[in-house]
């Protein structure tokens, strides 16, 4: 889910940029190099295949993870806040990781795509869904040529915006 949280993020990140009285160039630069790392991409011929693969690599993942914690104990993994009262540890445990998650057709991924570059992210670090060593890898190397296939060349000629829009929802 993308959303109000990211939007923030940006605003405070264009706030404290302004607030250094840094030259424009500077500003500039700084701007060129927002990124988005996307945890959990499904791509998909069809919305409802996607939504399928995802919930496959998502049990598999959580499986293999709750295999890990049970044989070494818990890690924190990459949730920065826990939604609840539960540690950093449970909560990437039962998934906290995997709340931003995106499932569709190219086009469906597309419109996700254009709605971060138009709030001025320009780089996007992907993790397909679909364990590379396990039953689900087929999910994630489907969803990675896919992806490569339908949705990268259609921001080939993408240039990284000047000021950055602001959007109401995402």
């Amino acid at each position: 889910m993308l959303g109000a949280d990211l939007r923030h993020q940006l605003q405070l990140y264009r706030c404290a940029l302004d607030e250094a009285n840094h030259p424009q160039e500077v500003r500039d630069n700084c701007l060129r190099w927002c990124s988005y790392d996307w945890i959990g991409v499904t791509v998909a011929a069809t919305d409802e295949k996607a939504l399928e693969r995802e919930q496959l690599a998502r049990a598999e993942m959580l499986a293999i993870r709750t295999s890990y914690v049970q044989r070494h104990g818990p890690t924190d993994g990459p949730v920065l806040k826990p939604i609840s009262a539960q540690s950093r540890a449970d909560e990437y445990a039962k998934g906290g990781d995997m709340k931003a998650t995106i499932a569709g057709t190219p086009d469906t991924i597309a419109a996700k795509v254009k709605q971060l570059a138009d709030m001025g992210l320009n780089h996007l670090h992907l993790r397909f869904l679909g364990e590379w060593a396990g039953e689900t890898q087929h999910i994630c190397k489907d969803s990675a040529e896919l992806f490569a296939k339908e949705v990268l060349p259609r921001f080939s000629d993408a240039q990284p915006l000047r000021q950055p829009a602001l959007v109401a929802a995402v």
